[in-house]
């Protein structure tokens, strides 16, 4: 790349950042990467931009590199990049942690799906087998590095994996794959794109898989605690022009899965997961920026005997994406939680919080060749309980759980161009990483031996998020 093409690259960003609008959901990805000639994200700013320009420390993992990895799932892909760590613990289960700090059931790692959260709060992890997403219909992953809560959103203090599947509105993706392999796996998935005359769009996905779980030689596993992986899935994203700068999208998803869990004590368990979700996002080209309203759901149905977790989720928020000339970008949003999960194996509770979280962004382009980027966020958590508690607890009071937290988290970048093939890119970071439902009391332990011997337990209402602060320096160099 010459230099004349750099600065042309640098100016066409900045015009097409003042004409595009904040939400990633309503970007023509196709037409973007057609003109960088390589994938590009607007999950940090909501300006496109190469991975390189980024604020943060990204990289984008397109569907042509998806497609040439072979893998057959996204554990697998994520696995292969730089600065990732991979746990399998069973044929069709993993945990996967950026920069160490790996563990079973690990509650650093923030995972998106268009925007929307497939994280589980109720033990703070991701379930990789039951995400409602078809290899064939994702357009890129996009992996980011370090803590981002400020500009990603609640928890992401290890990483962001951001997974942005093609939009029916802009992307014909149809497909029909069958495979076969060893030790059992079998899988099959349908894609289809399809339009209801000219301002609808819209797909469908079905996916299946399956495979035998590994042989067993540790006689402490019983076979009982084993499960041969299966899963179903299906999803549904519709997109429909409302006004000439007007779209609303729809998407909803289902999947079922049965595998072999590994709790976070390390011992092996059956696991049944069932999910659905609902999500409507509208975005809007206005005279007032390019605003963003969105609104989704996320239903669970976790049992892993005598463990039986249902956790609902509802997520609102609303962002607004000013441009100020061509060299200033402001992002001011509101986003609303409200989180709820049943005790358990001793029913008769629920423990739940509320978030409320404000958050602003500026960009910042001082130069051809110099950008930067603060952001930042405070999430307000008001945690509660209701319902009864087991015989045999010292505490008998919901009044207990009434507690709140507020926390602050923040993102610095600066990102210069030193010349045409070499990016410098310094960070500063703090995220927030709040106590997941379990920890606060969803899990409720009766006591082995009869009181006062033994007593039962029921989490800590008292436990504070924890908080990661990471600096950064990286230096990057593009390889003919």
């Amino acid at each position: 790349m010459t230099k004349t093409h750099l600065l042309a690259g640098v100016a066409a960003s900045l015009t097409l950042a003042a004409a595009l609008p904040a939400a990633a959901q309503s970007v023509d990805y196709g037409s973007l990467q057609e003109l960088f000639n390589e994938p590009v994200t607007t999950s940090a700013t909501g300006s496109p931009q190469r991975s390189t320009e980024a604020p943060v420390d990204m990289q984008i993992i397109s569907a042509a590199d998806i497609k040439r990895s072979g893998a057959t799932d996204i554990p697998t892909i994520l696995s292969r990049t730089a600065g990732v760590d991979i746990l399998p613990f069973a044929a069709g289960a993993a945990e996967i942690s950026v920069r160490g700090y790996d563990q079973a059931r690990s509650p650093r790692m923030l995972v998106l799906v268009n925007g929307r959260q497939v994280y589980l709060d109720h033990f703070g992890y991701t379930d990789w087998h039951t995400l409602p997403v078809a290899l064939d219909e994702i357009r890129q992953i996009e992996l980011v590095r370090g803590p981002n809560s400020a500009l990603f959103g609640f928890n992401a203090v290890s990483g962001v994996v951001n997974i942005i599947t093609y939009n029916p509105k802009f992307d014909a993706a149809n497909s029909a794959t069958v495979q076969a392999g060893g030790l059992g796996y079998a899988s099959a998935s349908l894609v289809q794109t399809y339009a209801l005359g000219g301002s609808v769009h819209g797909r469908l996905s079905i996916s299946a898989d399956k495979q035998d779980e590994w042989s067993n030689s540790n006689p402490a596993i019983l076979p009982t605690q084993l499960s041969n992986p299966w899963a179903t899935r299906a999803s549904l994203d519709v997109v429909g022009e409302l006004a000439p700068k007007t779209d609303l999208r729809v998407e909803a998803s289902w999947s079922n899965s049965g595998q072999t869990e590994m709790l976070s004590s390390y011992s092996y368990v059956a696991h049944r997961v069932q999910t659905g979700s609902a999500k409507a996002t509208i975005d809007a080209d206005t005279a007032y920026g390019s605003i963003q309203a969105q609104a989704y759901v996320n239903k669970l149905d976790s049992l892993a005997a005598p463990l039986h977790y249902k956790n609902t989720i509802w997520v609102a928020k609303v962002q607004d994406l000013l441009k100020i000339g061509t060299a200033h970008t402001v992002r001011l949003g509101l986003e609303y939680r409200d989180n709820k999960v049943n005790t358990t194996p001793v029913t008769g509770g629920e423990v739940g919080y509320r978030v409320w979280a404000p958050s602003a962004m500026w960009n910042w382009q001082a130069s051809k060749t110099v950008a930067l980027t603060a952001a930042v966020r405070l999430d307000s958590l008001k945690l509660s309980r209701t319902g009864t508690f087991p015989a045999g607890v010292l505490v008998t009071k919901n009044s207990a759980w009434d507690k709140s937290i507020d926390k602050v988290s923040a993102n610095l970048g600066a990102v210069v161009a030193m010349t045409d093939v070499d990016t410098l890119r310094l960070t500063a970071a703090r995220g927030v990483q709040a106590p997941t439902l379990v920890e606060l009391g969803s899990r409720q332990v009766l006591p082995t031996t009869a009181p006062p011997k033994g007593t039962a337990t029921l989490g800590n209402p008292n436990l504070q998020p924890a908080l990661v602060t990471s600096y950064e320096v990286a230096f990057e160099h593009a390889l003919p």
